[in-house]
């Protein structure tokens, strides 16, 4: 009985010692994840399956027949827990970690919010444009080789997306390395990567009347930016949106 115990126990730790590497990444400069309550909760009850089933073995070596059954149901319920909040989580957000450093953000006006006609072009007084009329028609989350319509960004904006702009000559490993971030989401909304060749610095990035540029790509002052300002356009969608809008 002892082997099983110490056995049990060191399984039932092995969530608490995994959670740090989901929750800061593999390393500092990459976008950062926090494991959800949800993520806990279905790494946890994995190992207590797990450790049901090691349970099982032993007691079928000592031919102790009630425990093994005990440990039979007890590995049965954690599994189904687990397949239970395993689904709640893939079908959940992961929380996006927002590094303690200090960023320096524009607000800019609000322009209002006005659809046009589809395709109608729209002189914005500022560019990139954060707010103001805009086309109808939004675009889905990701990256993008040319540049796209501000009319059509501006839309997204509205939802609480975030939009990055970045130089086409940019280099190639920033270039890589802001790609990640176009996985982030939360709720309905999700991070599109632009091109633009006018803008000031390496990258600008927007979301609904907030603009902060970046003279040198900084990754975790970007994250920063996205972390705060994600999801908090003045229109709210379905969080289904998220799933249904990446490229």
């Amino acid at each position: 009985m002892l082997r099983l115990r110490v056995v049990s126990i060191c399984i039932f730790s092995l969530p608490f010692c995994a959670a740090p590497a989901f929750a800061h990444g593999a390393a500092a400069s990459e976008p950062r994840f926090q494991l959800s309550a949800w993520g806990y909760a279905c790494l946890f009850l994995l190992m207590l399956a797990i450790g049901g089933f090691v349970g099982v073995k032993l007691a079928a070596k000592r031919r102790n027949k009630e425990i093994r059954d005990s440990f039979i149901g007890f590995a049965a319920l954690s599994l189904i827990g687990t397949l239970i909040t395993g689904i709640v989580w893939f079908n959940s957000d992961t929380p996006i970690a927002s590094p303690d450093v200090s960023i320096d953000v524009q607000t800019l006006s609000d322009l209002g919010r006005d659809h046009v006609q589809p395709g109608e072009p729209i002189h914005y007084p500022s560019y990139p444009p954060t707010s103001g009329p805009h086309d109808p028609d939004d675009l889905k989350f990701g990256f993008y080789q040319q540049p796209q319509r501000f009319e059509n960004l501006v839309h997204n904006l509205e939802h609480g997306d975030i939009v990055i702009y970045y130089k086409p000559d940019l280099a190639a490993d920033k270039l890589e390395h802001l790609k990640v971030f176009t996985d982030l989401t939360k709720n309905a909304s999700g991070v599109l990567l632009v091109p633009y060749a006018d803008i000031k610095g390496e990258i600008v990035a927007t979301a609904w009347t907030k603009m902060m540029v970046q003279d040198s790509f900084d990754s975790q002052k970007l994250q920063k930016f996205i972390a705060v300002y994600i999801n908090k356009g003045p229109e709210m969608l379905d969080p289904m949106r998220a799933k249904e809008y990446k490229q």
